[in-house]
Order: structure tokens, then sequence, then C-alpha cells
């Protein structure tokens, strides 16, 4: 494996032109990256009931409002 200097160079320089798109393609705060991450948590189950259940106390005041 006898590569010159240049050689070895132009190598890794392609290396972290392929990482740094890689990269890029990972924006932080994507969904991609938190998507799934509640699953099976049942605080997160919780959480989701207590605001369907406001919701639906919003929505029946304001129904029973107009009456």
């Amino acid at each position: 494996m006898a590569q010159t200097l240049e050689e070895r160079m132009q190598a890794l320089e392609k290396k972290v032109s392929e990482l740094i798109v890689q990269q890029g393609s990972k924006k932080k705060g994507s969904w991609q990256e938190t998507f799934g991450l509640s699953r099976d948590d049942p605080d997160f189950e919780e959480m989701v009931q207590l605001g369907q259940e406001y919701r639906r106390n919003l929505r029946e005041h304001e129904n029973g409002a107009g009456s």
C-alpha cells in the first residue's frame, strides 16, 4: 500500500467531504431524530390522555355556553 502523500491527502479530503455532506442531512432538531422517542412511555401516554381530556372539556364548555 505504497501511496504518495498527495494521494493520501486526496483520499482523506474526499472522505471528510463525504462526512460533511452526510452530517448536513442530519440537521439538529429534525423530526427524524426525535420520532418514536416516547414510544411505550407511560408518562407520555398520560400526557396525551390529559391533553385530549382538556380539549374535550373546552369543546363541551364552548358548546354549553351557546345554549
